[in-house]
């Protein structure tokens, strides 16, 4: 099968992944229903990628302990194919949700802060190729792709606040959460949706990371790098912003250089961020496509990766212009389950097998992998 795998090293797979993670976690979050009541992302955020790796580190001792190489095989072997089929095909759908999300939400930040006369489609029209062309190269140029704009990006943001700093406050952190222990638990749970899909896609993609035991260093470490810049990061927005305000900002991280230079032409620090973290969004959105695509064609046995990026490309292009043209304000409960439950799509898979497994006795002459 031509899967377009490649082989990578661990530097390139945790790049990939914690991109995938940070992007999603820092950009796509719903201002109102996430800071209504007061900043608690410094402390939701980090406990949402602990969960996440749980469940990761569940699935892939129970890989070793089996014998399975990736999550594909185990899926299969567990559920048998049609199984395999129905959980591949619900899981696809949340990649494509997984994928819409960061690309939308650049789509939406670079129409509002610099090319508000140009039509939604023309931007995406400027993104969207950029990610098909990556997901049909593969997991191997995703990966060093993710590896040349990782420095960059975490030096962009680092000098978005460094240039930022006179603006920082302790107490605009107050009220400190803000919100009921509840409502921290219940933010903590669905936002690990912002760091499973990244985690499943190298699951899914493992032999093209050298092996499971590769894969599971990679999954750790990104998760542990992801929750780290997510606490920094959120933290100090909290310091720059006041609930109040994050609750009416899309993407906060996008307004911070126009709190010193939105007047001036420093160094054009805000378009230059504005174009790396955009990048950032467009290869999130290709590791996505291309896992759906990478596990749609394992179960259903399709011999090409690459005409099965079409169509998932096609589904989320129609999802973004169905924000941008009302439909999704009409149908707000679909969004709202998403933000709330997409956990449940990448969550339960996991769980299910993972029991499944554990329960099924190997195959016989079935050898353990060494990797």
């Amino acid at each position: 099968m031509n899967l377009r795998e490649g082989r990578m090293g661990m530097l390139e797979g945790i790049s990939l992944a914690a991109i995938s993670m940070c992007i999603t976690s820092l950009f796509t979050l719903d201002p109102e229903s996430t800071y209504s009541g007061g900043n608690a992302t410094y402390i939701t955020l980090p406990l949402a990628a602990f969960i996440a790796l749980l469940l990761f580190c569940l699935i892939t001792e129970v890989m070793k302990r089996n014998g399975y190489d990736n999550f594909s095989d185990m899926l299969d072997n567990c559920f048998g194919a049609l199984g395999s089929n129905i959980v591949s095909i619900i899981l696809l759908i949340g990649f494509s949700f997984s994928a819409y999300a960061p690309l939308m939400r650049f789509v939406q930040i670079m129409h509002g802060l610099f090319f508000a006369g140009v039509s939604y489609r023309q931007i995406l029209l400027f993104m969207l190729p950029a990610s098909v062309v990556l997901a049909w190269l593969g997991f191997e140029a995703l990966g060093r792709t993710a590896k040349c704009y990782s420095v960059v990006i975490l030096v962009v943001t680092a000098v978005s606040f460094i240039v930022s700093w006179n603006e920082i406050d302790s107490y605009r952190l107050y009220p400190l959460v803000g919100c009921s222990a509840e409502r921290v638990v219940t933010m903590t749970i669905s936002q690990t949706v912002s760091f499973l899909p990244a985690l499943m896609g190298l699951l899914i993609s493992s032999s093209g990371l050298n092996g499971r035991k590769t894969m599971r260093y990679v999954g750790v470490r990104s998760a542990v790098i992801s929750a780290l810049i997510c606490f920094v990061v959120q933290l100090l927005l909290g310091m720059i912003y006041s609930y109040s305000d994050l609750s009416n900002l899309i993407a906060p991280l996008c307004r911070i250089n126009h709190l010193r230079f939105g007047d001036t032409s420093y160094l054009r620090l805000d378009k230059l961020a504005q174009m790396i973290w955009m990048n950032g969004g467009v290869i999130t959105g290709a590791f996505y496509i291309y896992s759906g695509a990478s596990l749609f064609a394992r179960s259903f046995k399709i011999s090409d990766i690459r005409p099965v990026t079409a169509p998932i490309t096609l589904l989320v292009t129609a999802m973004i212009l169905m924000e941008f043209d009302g439909i999704f304000t009409k149908y707000e409960w679909l969004v709202d389950t998403w933000n709330n439950l997409g956990f449940v799509v990448f969550a339960v898979p996991i769980l299910a097998v993972s029991l499944a497994a554990l329960l099924k006795k190997r195959p016989k002459g079935k050898e353990k992998s060494i990797a």
